[in-house]
């Protein structure tokens, strides 16, 4: 009997322990930003583990200054999805990138239907692999952005998760 009693404690336990880990994810998961700012079209979950920092045309998110990663919103003038090769090419211009190989977009469809053209290229500098991934979509087919992630292919790795969950949670305002 002592052994049922355990069993059921340790089941209970585990129980409580799974719906607290449940809340405190829920909790510390994202906070609501939109964008833009001012009269803003959309708004997107940003982790807890990226610092959202508005600028005058964009919207940058941040692990640190320092993790040398970062994924920017911009609105832009037209549908992106038809230059993404060029807006990459800009991006590691400025960057200064060698070796730069354009990735093949795909399309998809986030969680509030909103359709979304994405690339994934890579470059190198100073030797270093770097991956610059553009995600292009349109609010109502008038208003056009990017979601744009560069950094390191190891810091790429580690933060892949945090761009996706970005992108699924665009929703129009």
């Amino acid at each position: 009997m002592m052994i049922a009693f355990t069993c059921s404690s340790i089941r209970r336990s585990l129980a409580a322990a799974l719906l607290l880990s449940l809340f405190v994810h829920e909790a510390a998961r994202a906070a609501e930003v939109a964008y833009p700012k001012e009269n803003a079209q959309f708004t997107i979950q940003v982790p807890d583990s990226l610092k959202p920092i508005y600028r005058h045309d964009s919207l940058v998110l941040r692990p640190t200054p320092e993790d040398g990663f970062v994924i920017q919103v911009n609105e832009q003038p037209a549908a992106a999805s038809k230059v993404l090769g060029a807006l990459t090419e800009r991006v590691a211009t400025q960057m200064k990138l060698t070796d730069l190989v354009l990735g093949t977009a795909s399309e998809a469809e986030n969680q509030h239907e909103i359709e979304c053209t994405v690339m994934t290229s890579t470059g190198k500098a100073d030797g270093v692999p770097i991956v610059i991934t553009i995600v292009a979509f349109s609010i109502e087919d008038e208003k056009h952005f990017t979601i744009q992630s560069v950094g390191t292919a190891e810091l790429n790795k580690k933060h892949s998760g945090e761009l996706l969950d970005i992108v699924d949670s665009i929703r129009p305002d």
